[in-house]
């Protein structure tokens, strides 16, 4: 395989760990199947998947060996993310009006609707007869920022993780050794 993808859970869209016992720490997870990739001939690259809150979840991430990770409701927190965005009263506004724009820099609250690809609102939407349980949550996000600004402070805090691990480069600071005792 040239990807592997990680995770089960964890998601903030998910329930499978709180309704069925399953599912796996992300952290042990990615270090356990990078020290496993790394004793192949030729690793597959690790696609972490699930449950990442702040940006030091996501550092944290590369540093313990995930080549790519996975971002479901940090981005719904954007407000160009797909999803309805609504104001308080639950009118829909154009997320790419200057009407939202001008919301979201006088902070006048806009949300975004945030919703598990298993929940019973997306069985009922792919046209299933019979509707089983949930693994999944329907929730409302504030929206926080544009995607823009999250992209630039993300650069900022990588940047800065970087050279408190003395690594010169993404392909340094991924799965660096040295950094796990840091963050662990």
């Amino acid at each position: 395989a040239d990807y592997v993808r990680i995770g089960i859970g964890n998601g903030n869209g998910c329930l499978t760990t709180q309704q069925t016992g399953i599912g796996y720490p992300m952290a042990s997870l990615i270090a356990e199947t990078y020290e496993i990739a790394q004793t192949l001939k030729s690793p597959a690259k690790i696609v972490a998947d699930g449950g990442f809150k702040k940006y030091s979840d996501i550092i944290k991430a590369l540093a313990l060996g995930a080549d790519y990770v996975m971002l479901g409701s940090i981005l719904n927190k954007a407000l160009e993310s797909a999803g309805t965005t609504t104001n308080e009263q639950g009118e829909v506004i154009d997320q790419y009006s200057q009407l939202a724009k001008n919301y979201l820099d006088v902070d006048i609250p806009l949300y975004k609707t945030f919703r598990g690809m298993s929940t019973k609102e997306v069985q009922a939407e792919w046209g299933k007869s019979t509707i089983k349980t949930s693994e999944g949550v329907v929730r409302k996000h504030m929206v926080e920022y544009t995607v823009s600004g999250w992209v630039d402070n993300f650069t900022h805090y990588l940047k800065s993780a970087m050279s408190y691990t003395n690594s010169n480069s993404l392909d340094n600071f991924i799965g660096n050794d040295p950094i796990k005792i840091h963050f662990l």
